[in-house]
């Protein structure tokens, strides 16, 4: 979308919230201004969305959790894990036995943190980063910095710490000959089903498959899709049930979850972000039937992260450099919100029952 369109829709926008047509030039300007001020580009500037309809802000209950020393991507997760009860994270986290007093202390924070947003008071997780500090482990960065670091990372350990292990996927081998045309039933032999009931909630998306991933591919078939081993070569077949298959394909199925985060890692470590655009489904299907709803969406815009909540039925925009929540509506207008941000920079998908 080109910067004419995108001020067209935000002129619609703007009459749809105040009932009447804001200038198109009145618009530009503030786009201008606000984006020199914060060296930001029109397109992605979420403070240039923010500021716009600034003046529709509700005040909500919730507070707010602000930013201090490259904080982004600590408080863009726990927000989302803090400020919407859960029973899940309630459970898993906020409520679970400790045995180690550092633990307990991360934990107490946690819990502040959390009394803190649904009071509506305005905090920064200075302490609760501090703490972090104690408590380094085995292939995680050391939290408590003030560099930047990955949301997906400090998500992973938080579930570490506090032993989050109660999901359940399950995996089908399928071994076959064809290595051309449609794979059906007659011409594929299903060689293993494996069950994994201590998995985490976080399902990772690598970048590998986003790579291969079309545009305006549904969040749920990526999920489902299938690890293809292409054909072997002819010393290195897979053999299973003392059969020999050309080409192995392996589906991982998230089966049983209660509380599920789908990862996509679009930070290409050895070559540029990958935005191919995927729509989030709305609800998204287990394994044994039952459902999951989107409630949150974690994104990165150039090196800072923000996150989209549903809350009181309606979505918001949570941007640590603010001060308050910023409605942005149903779920139709929070997909295309911001350009469809939520679509082409989503990083992590959270889904509860």
């Amino acid at each position: 979308m080109n910067n004419e369109n995108l001020i067209e829709e935000w002129q619609g926008i703007l009459k749809q919230k105040y009932g009447k047509d804001i200038p198109k030039q009145n618009i530009l300007n503030c786009i201008l201004m606000i984006s020199k001020k914060y060296n930001l580009d029109i397109e992605h500037s979420i403070i240039v969305i923010d500021k716009l309809i600034g003046g529709e802000r509700k005040k909500t209950e919730r507070g707010h959790l602000q930013n201090f020393d490259n904080s982004c991507y600590m408080d863009c997760i726990l927000f989302v894990l803090l400020a919407i009860p859960n029973k899940f994270i309630e459970t898993e986290i906020l409520n679970k036995k400790c045995s180690s007093p550092i633990l307990k202390q991360i934990q107490k924070e946690l819990n502040d943190l959390k009394i803190n947003i649904l009071n509506g008071n305005q905090i920064k997780c200075v302490n609760f980063r501090q703490l972090l500090g104690k408590y380094c482990i085995n292939n995680f960065e050391d939290f408590s910095s003030m560099h930047a670091q990955d949301a997906d990372e400090f998500l992973k350990y938080l579930f570490r710490i506090f032993n989050v292990e109660n999901s359940h996927y399950r995996q089908f081998t399928y071994g076959t000959n064809k290595l051309e045309g449609k794979i059906t039933n007659e011409n594929v032999s299903l060689t293993s089903k494996t069950d994994n009931m201590k998995a985490s909630p976080v399902f990772d998306i690598d970048t590998q498959i986003l790579k291969k991933t079309h545009s305006n591919e549904m969040l749920s078939n990526i999920v489902k899709a299938p690890d293809d081993s292409g054909a072997f070569d002819n010393t290195n077949l897979f053999v299973a049930n003392g059969k020999t298959f050309k080409r192995r394909i392996e589906i991982l199925q998230p089966y049983d979850y209660s509380y599920l985060i789908v990862t996509l890692q679009r930070l290409n470590p050895t070559g540029p972000f990958i935005n191919t655009q995927i729509i989030p489904d709305d609800k998204l299907i287990l394994g044994n039937g039952n459902h999951l709803k989107l409630n949150s969406i974690v994104i990165w815009v150039k090196g800072h992260y923000v996150a989209m909540v549903q809350y009181e039925n309606k979505w918001w925009l949570y941007n640590d450099l603010d001060t308050k929540l910023i409605i942005i509506g149903s779920y139709k207008q929070m997909i295309k919100c911001c350009n469809g941000i939520a679509m082409t920079n989503g990083i992590l998908y959270f889904y509860v029952k």
